[in-house]
């Protein structure tokens, strides 16, 4: 529930405690989950001894997520600019990112509760849309009047934002772009569930949510996510037809993928010659894509302000005049944490796809080879739509769902050294 309430509370809601005292919920739930797991970390040893079987069957993966979250700090600590908040920010990573994953994988030990995990994040990809109905229904932020006046962050989020003269939902999130990215990646999980879920009514909320997420994605104005969506469903129909042959469903959903980034660069390399601005008479496709272009030629060459670590978290755009953000996850990780940072993250990416891959086309148990298949699907899109998006709110979902992937696994082949030992 802790994991829950911390996806779903917006980050820019705080409580008011004392005048001019506000404290945002999320920063004291993990601080004490994280005390209560050191505790039991400390104090128990059937704890201590899952944490090492997890280690030590996903040893790369794990080591990849730490070096990722280390070398955030190191930057922050080199930062030739605010080190301060560089580090703070590197330090609020590893609390939203890394600390999610360990609870996961100690207290989550077996297919039954990792099947409840999947069942809360289904349960909380229903609130966020059912907030993003009701926001698209007042074409306002719901939670507007929660919100702690007169920060830069609250500014943000009460401005809103519009396309084509319509509101663009976010939802529980602070941008509609990660709100669509979460969205998309929840598409197939959500498709997983359909396969478990134990009662009549269950199926048809989780199959009124399946139909709902083109929508709600279209209610956030991305058309990246409105793509990646479209790819997912795609990838959903091929699941259903070769569910018998998963092999050959992932090769196919691999190739469509690849289709997918075909696609969006030759549209990208379209729309820079404005061949498209007639399906828009506001020229907003080309701005758009003009705003990201010039991302990179100014983002680019700064790389050699920090090239081995980076210029640490939140301080990419400190050093380059004209550039207020960057919408590429990819290079926004090239300026922060440097050349080292993007080669880890590229290789965790890499490995994760293969991880999901062999899980699908290798694992016993059935359950465990359609969630692969249905996680290789979210992670693919998730990465793809990196590329536009440099924010990383939906990550805590992502590896909670990834760590739940771990624990399965181990469970799964702790499972078949008691049958064989038998």
């Amino acid at each position: 529930m802790a994991l829950a309430l911390t996806m779903l509370w917006p980050s820019y809601i705080v409580i008011q405690v004392s005048l001019g005292l506000w404290i945002n919920p999320q920063r004291l739930i993990l601080p004490i989950c994280l005390l209560i797991w050191l505790i039991h970390v400390l104090y128990v040893p059937a704890y201590r001894s899952r944490l090492r079987q997890v280690f030590d069957r996903h040893r790369t993966i794990l080591n990849l997520i730490a070096a990722g979250l280390l070398i955030a700090v190191i930057s922050g600590f080199l930062s030739p600019f605010n080190k301060s908040q560089a580090v703070w920010g590197a330090l609020n990573q590893i609390l939203f990112l890394g600390l999610p994953m360990l609870l996961v994988i100690t207290y989550f030990r077996h297919s039954r509760s990792v099947k409840k995990l999947i069942g809360l994040m289904v349960a909380v990809a229903l609130v966020s849309q059912l907030v993003g109905l009701v926001e698209f229904s007042q074409q306002q932020v719901v939670f507007s009047s929660l919100v702690a006046p007169g920060t830069e962050h609250a500014e943000q989020v009460l401005e809103g934002k519009t396309r084509y003269d319509q509101h663009r939902v976010t939802s529980v999130f602070d941008n509609p772009l990660s709100y669509a990215q979460f969205l998309v990646f929840m598409f197939p999980v959500l498709l997983f569930f359909t396969r478990f879920a134990e009662t009549i009514l269950g199926r048809v909320v989780v199959g009124a949510q399946l139909l709902a997420i083109p929508i709600s994605v279209w209610t956030t104005a991305s058309r990246t996510g409105l793509a990646l969506v479209l790819l997912c469903v795609f990838a959903g129909v091929g699941a259903w037809v070769l569910r018998a042959r998963i092999e050959r469903y992932l090769q196919a959903t691999l190739l469509l993928m690849i289709a997918g980034v075909l696609f969006a660069s030759t549209t990208f390399l379209l729309l820079m010659t404005d061949s498209l601005t007639f399906f828009d008479g506001t020229q907003s496709i080309a701005a758009s894509t003009t705003a990201r272009l010039f991302q990179l030629v100014v983002g680019i060459p700064a790389i050699a302000v920090s090239p081995v670590y980076g210029v640490g978290i939140h301080q990419a755009t400190n050093f380059m005049q004209g550039l207020t953000s960057i919408d590429n996850y990819y290079l926004t990780v090239v300026l922060e944490k440097g050349l080292l940072g993007l080669l880890i993250l590229v290789v965790l990416q890499w490995k994760v796809l293969v991880s999901l891959f062999q899980g699908a086309k290798s694992s016993r148990a059935a359950d465990l080879r359609y969630f692969s298949a249905c996680l290789f699907v979210s992670f693919s899109a998730l990465y793809l739509f990196q590329i536009t998006l440099s924010v990383i709110e939906v990550f805590t979902v992502s590896n909670v769902l990834l760590a739940g992937f771990l624990s399965w696994t181990c469970s799964e082949n702790r499972a078949k050294e008691e049958r064989i030992d038998a």
